[in-house]
């Protein structure tokens, strides 16, 4: 779904990644939820530079037209090729003019989504409103002064379908041969009870100090993943983080004191890893 800058000849377009299915042995996209963008739609749009956020696209209204475009609220964005090619653009659905948005931070919608309050009522097509959706994206410049954004918009909330049962009148009569009746379960004659666990186990890695299987730097970016099994026993879960960072450090592992540290978690009681040099937030700068 295309919208034309036209003077500009800036186009922005916008498509959903969907949701991903978490069947076991399987990462297909659920086509049926994937979010279809109609006419009145608003998303926003940031465009960051090297000196933060770009003064006229800081949380620029695009809304869907009638014919499937996406029209800029407001002054149109002045194309520049040079310009644009040093530029990242972000967007968020749906538009909020109260977002919050910090281009300090790995991901700048980070905070904004830890604050996101879902409504009780999620009925029918009402959840889509509550659906909170990021990208970012760096613009396609080509040879003929015109400018093209792409977001593919990632799902921030996860989405939990719930199929209604049927219930069904079991018929044994022995004198006569009737079918088995079938009504739809209503609402108000529906109780759901659900509780969680710590992705299938409630014991942790056993039951007296619910403590992880594991946690450490083990895949080497500096900051630290977690395991934890399923209550079953036929599975792990390892858990660390999707936002981008600015710093580099060594892995570390690397460091003598920290492996020794994390190596005694498997060994005794669970300690907090240490390093063997000091880590400060002065020290990421």
């Amino acid at each position: 779904m295309n919208g034309d800058n036209s003077s500009s000849g800036l186009q922005i377009s916008v498509s959903d990644g969907g949701y991903f299915d978490t069947t076991p042995g399987t990462r297909a996209i659920e086509k049926g939820y994937a979010t279809e963008f109609t006419e009145g739609d608003e998303i926003g749009i940031f465009g960051v530079d090297a000196n933060g956020i770009v003064e006229n696209i800081n949380n620029r209204k695009c809304m869907m037209t009638a014919d499937g475009n996406w029209k800029i609220d407001g002054e149109q964005i002045k194309y520049n090729g040079a310009e644009f090619k040093q530029m990242k653009f972000y967007a968020y659905y749906p538009y909020d003019v109260n977002v919050k948005f910090n281009v300090t931070e790995g991901d700048p919608f980070a905070e904004y989504i830890s604050e996101w309050t879902l409504g009780n009522d999620q009925s029918g097509e009402k959840y889509t409103k509550y659906d909170l959706m990021t990208s970012s994206s760096s613009a396609v410049v080509d040879n003929r002064f015109k400018g093209e954004i792409n977001f593919k918009m990632q799902h921030c909330m996860a989405l939990a379908v719930l199929k209604m049962p049927n219930l069904v009148y079991n018929f044994i009569n022995s004198d006569v041969t009737i079918d088995d009746y079938e009504l739809p379960i209503t609402n108000a004659s529906f109780k759901l009870n659900v509780s969680f666990d710590l992705y299938g186990s409630n014991q942790g890695n056993h039951g007296t100090k619910y403590n992880p299987c594991y946690y450490g730097d083990f895949l080497g970016d500096y900051r630290e993943e977690v395991i934890l099994g399923s209550s079953d026993y036929r599975s792990i879960y390892i858990f660390s983080t999707n936002h981008p960072t600015t710093h580099r450090l060594r892995h570390l592992m690397t460091d003598h004191n920290y492996d020794m540290s994390q190596a005694m978690q498997n060994m005794g009681y669970n300690q907090g890893t240490n390093l063997g040099y000091y880590v400060g937030a002065e020290t990421m700068k």
